[in-house]
């Protein structure tokens, strides 16, 4: 017997996506953003101050391939550090909105060798 339901083709990267995009990290964590392509790590994040109503969106862009990591949710305020084999080079604010007395922001991290 045949069902009428379609069936979506799942997108691969959709579903890696949704894997790397954590819903919050918790004050204290430490985060290694990698690069999707490569798998090089990038930079280092230690949330500070989970308590501060500010959402970040980080994406870093890889010195090594060229490519990007996937994005990182952060709440709160972060320290950023290097990992071996890169430096960061600049961290840019790509977007800024507030609602509702919360800060969001996408933030572009570029590394270098």
């Amino acid at each position: 017997m045949q069902s009428d339901k379609r069936v979506e083709p799942i997108s691969l990267v959709d579903e890696l996506r949704k894997v790397k995009e954590k819903e919050y990290v918790d004050e204290g964590d430490d985060v290694t953003i990698r690069c999707s392509a490569c798998d090089m790590p990038l930079v280092q994040l230690v949330v500070t101050r989970s308590h501060v109503d500010v959402s970040q969106k980080i994406v870093a862009e890889c010195c090594h391939c060229g490519d990007k990591s996937f994005v990182e949710t952060i709440n709160g305020m972060f320290a950023l550090g290097a990992c071996e084999g890169s430096s960061i080079s600049t961290m840019d604010i790509i977007d800024q909105d507030t609602r509702d007395g919360i800060i969001f922001m996408d933030v572009l991290i570029k590394t270098k060798k």
